[in-house]
C-alpha cells in the first residue's frame, strides 16, 4: 500500500539513522545509568530510575533493537553494561515484582535470543519463575503490586488487583514455556488473559486500568484506575498494553479470540485518536482536564497497529490494509508532532509523555524511554521487521 502523505522507505530509513545518532552520542551519558523520565530544557537530559524500578529496561532494550539492526558491537558492549543490575534484582526478592516481564524480557530474554548467552538465560527463566508464582488460583489472575510493611492504607489498594500494563508482561511466561517445555508457563498466561479479556475490557472497546478482585474469596469485585482520569474514563496507555498485549497473546497461542480482541480495542482506539492521530493521555477527559498528548501511548498503539496488520495479513488482507494504513497515520503524527531527534540536546526521540498527567509538572509531558522503545519498535515494523522479544 503507498500513500504519499504516509512515511515511505526512504523516511523510515532516514528516522531509524537519526535515533541511532542520538543513542550513539547519548551512550557515554548514560553510563550505567537507566532513564526513568526527561527532565525539562535547558538539558533536555534524564531523570534516572531507582534500583528495580520498572522502566529499567528499556533503555537497555533499545541498545538490544540497536544492535540487533546494524550488528554494531558498541550498542551491544553497551547493552551488557546493564547486566549487574539485572542479576543484583533477582538476588533482591523484594525488588521483584509483576514488571519483571519488562525488565527481563528487554534485557536478558533478548540477549539469549541475539547472542545464545546461557547465563542471560538462566536470569530469564528465574524472572519467569517470579512471575509464575503471582498466579491467584483462586481468582485466575496475575497479582500486581506488592504490599508493603505496616502500610494498610496501601496494602488495601493493592490486595487483589490486576492492572492492563500485565499483558505486554506474560510474553515472558510464553518465552519460558517454549524454552523449557514446561507447558505450565502457558497455562498460566493464558488463564490471566482469560480473565482479563472478561473483566478489564468494556462492551465499547475501551479498558479499564485496573480491576479489583475480593483478595480473600478472588470474586470479582469492580474496575478501578491508577493514572486514568477516573474509574469510568479510557488511561491512553492502558489501552495501548492492551492493543499491544493481545496481539502478541494471539502470535503466542494462535487463539483467534485473543487477535480478534486486539481488534476491537485497536478500533476503538481508531474512532478516538484526535486529528494529528497522537492521543491525548486520556481518551475520555473532559474539557476541565490536562489536555496533554502522551506519546508513549501513540508508539505502544503504532506499534500494536502494525503488529495486529501482520498478524492478519495472511488471514484477511483488507483488514491488514485497514490497520496499516491506521498504524502508519500514527507514525507520521509522533513524527510530525512529537519527535525530537533533530534537536542536538535531546537525549531521546520523542517528547510529550505522559507519565502520569495528573501529577503536573514533569509528569504530564516529557521524553520516557518506553515512549523511546515502542517508537524505535513501530519504525522497524513500518520497514518490515516483526521478530520481536514478545513472541
Amino acid at each position: 500500500m503507498k500513500n504519499k502523505n504516509l512515511p515511505n522507505s526512504k523516511d523510515l530509513d532516514e528516522m531509524i539513522s537519526k535515533i541511532l545518532s542520538v543513542m550513539d552520542r547519548t551512550i557515554t551519558i548514560h553510563g550505567n545509568r537507566r532513564p526513568e523520565i526527561g527532565r525539562k530544557t535547558p538539558d533536555k537530559g534524564w531523570h534516572y530510575t531507582e534500583p528495580h524500578y520498572w522502566t529499567e529496561a528499556f533503555w537497555p532494550g533499545q541498545l538490544w533493537l540497536a544492535y540487533d539492526h546494524t550488528k554494531d558491537k558498541r550498542f551491544l558492549t553497551a547493552a551488557r553494561r546493564h547486566t549487574p543490575a539485572f542479576q543484583k534484582m533477582l538476588a533482591t526478592p523484594e525488588w521483584l515484582h509483576h514488571d519483571v516481564g519488562f525488565l527481563f524480557l528487554m534485557s536478558s530474554v533478548t540477549d539469549f535470543s541475539l547472542t545464545r548467552d546461557q547465563a542471560a538465560r538462566a536470569r530469564a527463566l528465574r524472572a519467569a519463575d517470579v512471575l509464575r508464582s503471582r498466579f491467584q488460583w483462586h481468582g485466575r489472575y496475575i497479582l500486581a503490586w506488592n504490599p508493603k510493611p505496616e502500610n494498610d492504607a496501601w496494602n488495601k489498594v493493592a490486595s487483589g488487583k490486576m492492572i492492563i500494563d500485565s499483558m505486554e508482561n506474560i510474553s515472558l511466561l510464553y518465552w519460558a514455556a517454549r524454552e523449557s517445555g514446561e507447558t505450565a508457563y502457558t497455562d498460566i498466561a493464558t488463564e490471566h488473559a482469560l480473565t482479563m479479556q472478561k473483566h478489564i475490557i468494556r462492551d465499547d472497546g475501551s479498558t479499564y486500568h485496573c480491576f479489583n478482585f475480593d483478595p480473600v474469596t478472588g470474586k470479582p469485585a469492580g474496575g478501578d484506575t491508577h493514572q486514568g482520569w477516573n474509574i469510568e474514563s479510557c488511561w491512553s496507555r492502558g489501552q495501548a498494553w492492551a492493543v499491544h498485549g493481545f496481539c502478541q497473546t494471539y502470535l503466542n497461542t494462535k487463539k483467534r479470540e485473543f487477535l480478534e480482541t486486539a481488534c476491537r480495542l485497536a478500533d476503538y482506539v481508531i474512532l478516538n485518536l484526535p486529528e494529528d492521530k497522537v492521543p491525548l493521555w486520556d481518551f475520555k477527559i473532559p474539557p476541565e482536564a490536562p489536555q496533554v498528548r502522551d506519546s508513549s501511548a501513540g508508539a505502544i498503539i503504532c506499534s500494536g497497529l502494525l503488529s495486529i496488520a501482520q498478524a492478519l495479513k495472511p488471514i484477511d488482507k483488507e483488514k491488514a490494509d485497514y490497520y496499516w494504513k491506521a498504524g502508519m497515520e500514527m507514525l507520521s503524527g509522533l513524527k510530525k508532532c512529537c519527535d525530537i531527534c533533530d534537536d542536538p540536546e535531546a537525549q531521546g526521540f520523542l517528547g510529550q509523555g505522559a507519565s502520569h498527567a495528573k501529577k503536573g509538572s514533569y509528569w504530564s509531558s516529557a521524553m520516557l524511554p518506553y515512549g523511546d522503545y515502542y517508537y524505535l519498535e513501530a519504525i522497524l515494523r513500518a520497514r518490515g521487521k516483526s521478530d520481536f522479544i514478545w513472541t
